[in-house]
């Protein structure tokens, strides 16, 4: 901590007094460029000073231009191109200090002047100068009444090709503006450099001030910020009393200010997260289940007492992987697979499995598990919980063998009804033999079919593996089929037409349902067809908008007359079915005479 003092005070002084610097230096450049504090004002300047300086300058830039022109002009004198000869000469012009450029061959003849305009100089070049100018990087240069005149040969390797004259002006134009500033700049630049060494001097004081200004502000700072350290080193080991000093109105006080709020803060955290441990505490040890704590490896890091008796393990023993060594061999495999895949992907993982406990106990658990993740959310272990289900298995089992057991009563007692409703109904077959009375003979016919309609609900029964529901459109197929042959409707030439949209319906519902489709369709059978016709018959079991359930039956049979009236007739079926459907399913009948008959029941 003492390290952590001394490297925090010494990074506050170099702060302090990096900050200071920065600000003196901000205003030493702001004096320097907004009242030009050190350097001389341009009009200081001699008119003959700035004369010789454009002059150097011109001449400079009148030979580079002579230099690049002679370049230039090689392969057009070479071959002997006037016309790109008189192009360039033209295009050197474009400079206002270009007065005149002139070509001459090897003999000094003149061979273009720059312009159309050939006699405004010599045709020859002088003796003289040739003599002068014979070796590749030789110059001559004559300054004469405000202009020079440079003349240079032309060579192409050790080939001699002529010579280039030009007249180039040191005078002024007025494109030369930009040229002027920077040579005063220049000017302005080597007069200034004189008064460098005082800004130097300046920039000295204002460093060591600086410093004075920074250790002497850091000394009366120091006090506080080693306090404060102190304060965070004791808080660090634990202790909660504390003597702050005394926060000023000033920056430093606001900060001690913060640090007081921070340590009270984190006191107050500090003792919620302490009760939030014991209280954690309290619950694991009083949990009726196992709660344990890992890593993302599976290491084991914490488990109640509850767990360690549930898995066999005590708490000094199960760190680690020990707390995984009494997992049934058989669940090893498939536990360590669900397991694999839910650290793969970051899942929540449950599971059930068997730990085989000192002296070969078998406990079935329940075991789940969700991740435990720091502030920003990343996954850094696992808390889980592991319940005893042994006897919630077992009591599993019984279960199922009790069902089992009752599946198979039930299926007696419908096997035992259906064989019943079968002797009733051949009972009354029987009994028709004896009958020559043909209106009883029809009512025991029909007695016999509603008693055949309930028994092969039963047989529906029994061939489904669902005791609570039955499947209603094989049950209207057997039934209907089962009229046909009863009635002996092959003469009739009878189509069916079923279309069913519900898949089951439960025992009570198939009864009613197998009844009412019974009284209707026999009445179709019995009095609606004729021979030698396309009969028809149309079942259709739909859903309504209201969640009700339609029932249809039809035929395009004879109909009933005008006269007709479904609630007042003496036929015994209709009033049977009128019966089911308003006691029994506590629907509606109508019926429409239109094209046969067709009976619409919702229930």
């Amino acid at each position: 901590m003492s390290k952590l003092r001394s490297s925090l005070q010494l990074k506050f002084s170099l702060s302090l007094l990096t900050f200071t610097l920065i600000i003196f230096l901000i205003i030493s450049l702001f004096f320097y460029y907004q009242f030009d504090f050190f350097f001389n004002d341009t009009n200081t300047f001699k008119p003959t000073s700035l004369k010789k300086s454009f002059s150097k300058y011109f001449k400079n830039r009148g030979q580079s231009t002579a230099k690049f022109l002679s370049e230039e002009l090689v392969n057009p004198l070479y071959n002997l191109d006037t016309e790109n000869i008189f192009y360039l000469l033209k295009a050197v012009k474009n400079d206002p200090h270009v007065k005149t450029a002139y070509v001459f061959d090897k003999n000094g003849k003149l061979i273009h002047g720059g312009s159309n305009d050939l006699l405004a100089f010599d045709q020859t070049l002088e003796a003289a100068t040739i003599s002068e100018i014979s070796s590749p990087q030789a110059r001559k240069v004559i300054e004469m009444d405000g202009q020079i005149v440079i003349s240079c040969p032309i060579y192409l390797e050790d080939d001699k090709l002529g010579f280039l004259r030009l007249i180039y002006s040191l005078d002024l134009e007025p494109s030369d503006t930009e040229i002027v500033k920077s040579i005063i700049s220049g000017l302005k630049y080597q007069a200034d450099k004189k008064n460098i060494k005082l800004f130097a001097l300046l920039i000295l004081f204002i460093l060591l001030g600086s410093l004075l200004f920074a250790f002497t502000l850091s000394s009366g700072l120091k006090k506080t910020i080693v306090r404060l350290s102190e304060i965070a080193e004791k808080f660090g080991k634990g202790e909660n009393k504390f003597t702050f000093p005394k926060p000023g109105t000033d920056e430093l006080g606001k900060l001690v200010s913060s640090f007081i709020k921070m340590v009270e803060q984190l006191k107050t955290k500090k003792e919620r997260l302490n009760e939030s441990n014991e209280l954690f505490h309290d619950l694991t040890l009083t949990s009726p289940i196992g709660i344990w704590r890992s890593d993302l490896d599976g290491n084991c890091l914490y488990i109640n007492n509850q767990c360690s008796e549930i898995i066999g393990v005590s708490p000094q023993n199960a760190f680690g992987k020990n707390w995984l060594k009494n997992i049934h061999p058989s669940d090893k495999e498939s536990f360590s697979s669900e397991w694999g895949n839910a650290v793969k992907e970051l899942n929540n993982f449950k599971c059930e499995c068997r730990y085989l406990a000192p002296e070969e106990k078998m406990t079935e658990v329940l075991g789940r598990t969700i991740f435990e993740k720091n502030d920003n959310g990343k996954a850094i272990g696992y808390i889980g919980t592991i319940a005893d289900i042994t006897n919630f298995k077992t009591l599993e089992e019984n279960l199922k063998k009790s069902l089992l057991e009752k599946e198979i009563l039930l299926k007696e007692l419908h096997h035992r009804i259906k064989n019943n409703l079968q002797v009733v109904s051949g009972l009354l077959h029987l009994q028709e033999e004896n009958v020559r009375d043909p209106q009883l003979l029809n009512i025991l016919r029909e007695s016999q079919n509603r008693v055949l309609s309930m028994a092969l609900v039963h047989e529906r029964i029994l061939e489904s593996d669902n005791f609570s529901e039955i499947d209603i459109e094989k049950y209207i197929y057997t039934l209907i089929n089962q009229l046909l042959k009863i009635y002996g409707s092959n003469d009739l030439n009878i189509s069916l037409d079923v279309q069913v949209h519900i898949k089951s319906f439960d025992f009570d519902k198939s009864i009613y349902c197998g009844l009412i489709i019974n009284e209707l369709v026999s009445n179709s059978l019995k009095y609606a067809f004729k021979k030698n016709q396309n009969n028809q018959i149309k079942i259709r079991v739909l859903n309504t908008n209201t969640g009700k359930t339609k029932l249809i039956v039809s035929d395009n049979g004879v109909g009933f007359p005008e006269s007709f009236c479904l609630e007042d007739n003496d036929s015994m079926g209709l009033k049977v079915v009128s019966l089911l459907v308003e006691s029994q399913l506590e629907g509606t009948i109508a019926l429409d005479k239109n094209d046969g008959a067709k009976f619409k029941i919702v229930f």
